[in-house]
């Protein structure tokens, strides 16, 4: 939240002298003083007041000093928690951190935090570990005793960076935070002959101003109230860059790839007596084919050497040696990619490594020529005249033509001279990556417990995670996962065996559930239907976005994707009676994605068939008020299955005849009908029914409740409440009105009425679990939390499960309340489900919450290793990374996150977390 501007540099000329203790004293005589604005009236808004964000750096032959200041005013209790974060860190390999000042500022008097360093605590803490991450930094920890609402906190640092890798090459980098203005913005960037170097400020960062006096060439930027744009919602990663200043001393692209290759080139030669020689004899001797030799490498990769990122010393780019990887028998990318090199070279097998960025590919292309932007590497082989893409950081890759070409958006490959960036893009899947087969065997009647079978299967990567977290616990806690997963996806069904099965061969994971329960068949006027799981192929889209740069940007799509589901549903008497509704055909593209979806009932069996397939990773902005109206039109019509009301209990052999169709005359067959079209969201219909059910008996209160439902739905809320309040006075024992009454009042905040409405319903129905889970979910969604979670606390388990917990833990962290609480739910939850994803994110905003932000980045690692694409994962994290001040990473996992789910910004800004 405070760090306005991230400011880094990568260079060297020769070792640098790094301290494993911060040094104390005053700035270098190169920097610019800056004073302390003067604080402005309190605007009522956030928790703290941005005063000064100043990032000068020095960039020269000799080394690249960087300093920082920060002086902001905690406005509300929220901002004292800000200071936790305040805590610098540095690579005693290749850094000196030199601590100016840490000074609290209250009224004239100036309170010194450092001490001289005798009040600076000196911690190692690698907050990785989760995610098997070594990267070696230390942390100065300062906790300000007496901090106060009202004190100005002033934070002044250098941090001196030198890396003989980079052999004197130089790159920098400063944003601006598009959360909270700073009331004076100062950068300046300062470069001396016979360095050079190319800037590039992106839209939305105020104009630099460029002066030359000597040999020195100065860049500053100063400007109040600086605060950048926010990019275009849902755009692709390329338009996120807004608000940047980049600065570069490479030459080109292949600069950058010509610093890597003698690294990698050394680092896969093997040893004279190196026992990787014998097995890559092995594999040679297994087969000739040199695809089959080429997976079998990329197999002892992938399986006998576990992963570990290692930053340490100057393994921030330097890849460990191949014999020093297999001996340790662990590697991060760096590692195992030169050890995938030299068994590939043993083999004859040709191939080079690839620098790429795995979350903001998209936007490098546009980016000053830099290593830092990239975050991994892998391997391109050549066989055949085709290139296959080899990563010894993933699992279970088995036939090379299996493996999926991985959307990256560009790779640079490693060579000594004459790279460029190369864009490397997936086709649309072939086959769906997700498939769900839902049978239901209907044919002893509506009324009783119908069997059901389901069998989904995943494929390739997704396939791959999920086996790999039910192998991680027992058996036994494999299927509690199991049987919890179907409970939440169909709760109708009582779970009575789940199993599931992986091909390691093919990458297929199948899991099953047998069970039995009631289907949903809602009867209505003179039928029943029953809605089918999955059958709306739209959704309610809204591609709104506030006004800025490249607010006409096109929209990113899930790509690659494709998903499938069909349903399958026995009728009873062999159908005799039963149609399908709203079961038209679908065959749609609609932003970026075909939407199909087929139905028919034969011979008594009713068959449901719907996917959505991505066929683009983008689509044109110009198409998305018209692609929203589509999709929103799409969702309206769920298939459902439609049975006479006669339909009831266990079916006789004997056919019974249909039910004459009849135009209503009483007002129960009014009302009847009415409801029907309520349910099938007909409302104009539905009034026009229900007023003449009222207007011939104006004693129905169902009649009223259910115009009032309608007439709220068109958004005439005055006279749907009094429909609903005049239903209450004729049956005030309606407990289906009294919650739909109390969660419109949530909806207008007033929570007093609220809570009136649900009492009133609960001694209706005391301890009802699923009511009480209900009402939990609408003061959830109305942002009541602390409701939520004392709703939640009535429902007392004796040994609650993983799902439970979690819930609870969510909820509170929610909330912002009891976060301890939180934590200790979160911690027993992740040990019945170990690295549960879902779990993880929990405990990571709970983690945010706390402003432990290393703690809660380590937690949303993990969870997007197992759920790549968990948005409230990619958005908690770029949030942590905002108030890191790492404004690159965060820009990065905002975008993905809402090219995922554009409503991710509204989701956070109601619990109060935004970058």
């Amino acid at each position: 939240m405070f760090k306005l501007v991230l400011v880094a540099a990568s260079l060297s000329a020769s070792i640098a002298f790094a301290a494993d203790r911060p040094q104390y004293g005053p700035p270098p005589s190169w920097v610019k003083p800056v004073p302390i604005p003067a604080a402005p009236p309190d605007s009522g808004g956030a928790a703290v007041q941005i005063l000064l964000s100043s990032q000068q750096a020095h960039y020269g032959p000799d080394g690249a000093d960087i300093y920082t200041e920060f002086a902001f005013r905690i406005l509300k209790p929220e901002g004292l928690a800000i200071v936790n974060a305040l805590t610098p860190t540095w690579d005693p390999a290749t850094q000196t951190l030199t601590l100016h000042r840490f000074d609290i500022l209250r009224g004239g008097q100036t309170i010194d935090l450092l001490g001289g360093g005798s009040k600076v605590t000196i911690l190692r803490r690698e907050t990785n570990l989760e995610a098997a991450a070594l990267d070696g930094r230390l942390t100065a920890s300062v906790q300000p005793e007496g901090l106060q609402v009202g004190d100005i906190v002033d934070l002044a640092m250098t941090v001196r960076r030198q890396d003989p890798v980079l052999e004197g090459r130089l790159e920098g980098a400063a944003g601006l935070s598009s959360q909270i203005a700073a009331r004076r913005l100062y950068v300046r960037q300062v470069w001396s002959a016979p360095t050079t170097m190319q800037w590039k400020a992106t839209e939305g960062m105020p104009a630099p101003v460029l002066t030359r006096e000597g040999a020195e060439t100065d860049l500053v930027i100063d400007a109040a109230d600086a605060e950048a744009p926010k990019p275009p919602a849902g755009a692709p990663l390329r338009f996120a860059d807004v608000g940047q200043l980049q600065l570069s001393s490479y030459a080109g692209w292949s600069d950058v790839s010509a610093v890597m290759a003698p690294l990698y080139a050394k680092a896969s030669q093997l040893r004279a007596d190196s026992p990787l020689t014998a097995e890559a004899r092995k594999i040679a001797a297994a087969s000739s084919d040199p695809k089959a030799r080429a997976a079998a490498a990329l197999r002892l990769v992938q399986d006998e050497v576990r992963y570990v990122f290692l930053g340490l010393d100057l393994g921030g780019y330097v890849p460990a040696d191949a014999d020093l990887t297999w001996s340790r028998r662990f590697g991060d990318c760096k590692g195992k990619t030169a050890l995938l090199l030299a068994l590939l070279r043993e083999l004859g097998i040709e191939a080079e490594p690839a620098l790429a960025n795995t979350i903001a590919g998209d936007a490098i292309a546009g980016h000053l020529p830099s290593l830092a932007v990239f975050d991994h590497v892998l391997v391109r082989a050549r066989i055949g005249g085709k290139a296959y893409w080899l990563d010894g950081t993933r699992t279970g890759d088995r036939a090379l033509d299996d493996i999926s070409i991985p959307f990256l958006h560009w790779v640079l490959p490693v060579q000594a001279s004459a790279a460029a960036l190369e864009k490397v893009e997936p086709p649309p899947l072939d086959a769906p990556a997700f498939e769900s087969v839902l049978h239901i065997d209907a044919s002893a009647g509506l009324d009783a417990p119908a069997s059901v079978h389901v069998e989904q299967t995943f494929r390739s990567d997704d396939a791959v995670v999920r086996n790999a977290a039910l192998t991680a616990s027992s058996r036994a806690d494999a299927d509690r996962s199991l049987s919890d997963y179907w409970r939440s996806a169909l709760p109708w069904v009582d779970p009575r065996g789940v199993a599931f099965a992986y091909d390691d061969d093919a990458r297929v994971l199948k899991i099953t559930m047998d069970g039995a329960g009631k289907a949903d068949w809602t009867s209505v006027d003179a039928y029943r239907d029953l809605e089918l799981t999955d059958s709306s192929p739209g959704y309610d889209a809204s591609f709104e976005r506030e006004p800025g740069p490249h607010s006409d940007a096109p929209y990113a799509v899930a790509y690659p994707e494709y998903r499938k589901w069909t349903d399958v549903i026995v009728l009873p008497r062999r159908g005799e009676g039963f149609v399908v509704v709203n079961g038209d055909p679908v065959d749609r593209t609609v932003a970026g994605i075909r939407y199909q979806r087929t139905s028919r009932i034969e011979a008594g069996v009713v068959t449901m068939v719907a996917s959505d397939r991505s066929l683009a990773p983008e689509f044109p902005g110009a198409e998305a008020d018209a692609d929203a109206a589509a999709l929103r039109q799409l969702s309206q019509y769920d298939v459902a299955i439609q049975a006479p009301a006669s339909e009831s209990g266990v079916m006789s052999a004997a056919p019974a005849p249909a039910p004459a169709q009849a135009e209503p005359k009483t007002a129960g067959d009014f009302a009847e009908r009415g409801e029907t079209f309520l349910l099938k969201r007909d409302f104009d219909r539905a009034i026009a029914d229900l007023d003449q059910a009222v207007r011939l008996d104006p004693t129905l209160s169902r009649a009223f409740y259910n115009r009032g439902a309608a007439e709220m739905a068109k958004g005439q809320e005055a006279k749907g409440l009094a429909d609903i309040d005049h239903a209450l006075v004729l049956n005030p024992e309606d407990m289906t009105a009294l919650e739909g009454r109390a969660k419109y009042y949530l909806s207008k905040g007033d929570l007093a009425r609220a809570r009136a409405d649900f009492a009133a319903a609960e001694r209706l129905a005391p301890a009802n679990t699923s009511l009480l889970q209900g009402r939990a979910a609408a003061y959830e969604e109305t942002g009541h939390f602390e409701e939520a979670v004392r709703t939640l606390d009535e429902i007392v388990k004796p040994q609650p499960a993983a799902l439970d917990l979690n819930q609870r833990c969510w909820l509170r962290a929610e909330w912002g309340h009891e976060l301890e609480k939180a934590l200790d739910e979160c911690d027993s939850a992740l040990k019945l489900d170990p690295g549960a994803s879902g779990i993880l994110d929990s405990r990571g905003l709970v983690e945010l919450r706390l402003g432990h932000l290393d703690a809660a980045i380590a937690d949303y690692d993990a969870a997007l290793k197992g759920a790549p694409k968990q948005v409230p994962s990619l958005y908690g994290r770029g949030v942590a990374e905002a108030r890191k001040g790492q404004a690159t990473q965060s820009n990065a996992d905002l975008a993905l996150a809402r090219s995922i789910d554009p409503k991710v910004d509204a989701i956070f800004k109601r619990i109060g977390l935004e970058p």
